[in-house]
């Protein structure tokens, strides 16, 4: 998914396409979609985007991952979405960004809508399809913001996601995101030992 942020006079905004298929036909989304295979991510990333709004970003940074789950035709795939900022030419700005957006398959784009995001709540405002793209969106505007995505909440969803993916490290957990209280490294023995305990005991 493609987090393409748009500057005006009121802040950062975030372009969000209109789904027209299931599933969560008729909610918005990050543009974005599935890798082909022989396809990198970040290839895939900008076909899509050229595939869905018909503009080509100039550059892209990682985000984040989340786990997700997408049900279609009564079959439920869990997927790993990988989420990256895409930057526009300088000097884009919203109004003339909505009126050059085209998708080359009008069945699966309904339309196009930017959302304001000038504070952290504004996330939950947005009628997104996948909480997925909610978790990439609070940690872009986060980072942003130079907040740490460690609050208490952010932490728990954080180790939600670590062990939902079997993570086979605790790379994510670095002092640098624990910050430099005391129970870091108290915090990664235990965290180390939780998710390996919670492995274990799923495959087993």
């Amino acid at each position: 998914g493609l987090i393409i942020p748009v500057q005006d006079k009121n802040g950062v905004s975030i372009l969000c396409v209109k789904r027209g298929r299931e599933p969560r036909k008729g909610f918005y989304a990050l543009p974005g979609g599935f890798v082909d295979p022989d396809e990198s991510a970040e290839n895939a990333c900008v076909r899509e985007c050229r595939e869905e709004t018909g503009i080509t970003p100039v550059s892209l940074r990682y985000v984040c991952s989340a786990p997700n789950t997408y049900e279609y035709k009564n079959i439920v795939y869990k997927t790993c979405d990988l989420f990256f900022e895409a930057q526009l030419p300088s000097g884009t700005e919203a109004a003339s960004l909505l009126r050059g957006l085209s998708a080359q398959d009008a069945d699966e784009i309904k339309g196009y809508r930017i959302f304001p995001l000038q504070k952290m709540q504004d996330v939950s405002a947005i009628p997104l399809a996948f909480p997925s793209a909610a978790f990439a969106l609070q940690t872009w505007f986060g980072r942003r913001e130079g907040r740490t995505c460690f609050e208490p909440m952010h932490f728990a969803c954080r180790l939600f996601y670590c062990v939902i993916c079997k993570c086979s490290s605790l790379s994510c957990f670095s002092s640098t995101s624990l910050g430099q209280s005391s129970i870091g490294l108290t915090a990664k023995v235990f965290l180390g030992k939780a998710i390996t305990s919670f492995i274990d005991d799923y495959l087993h």
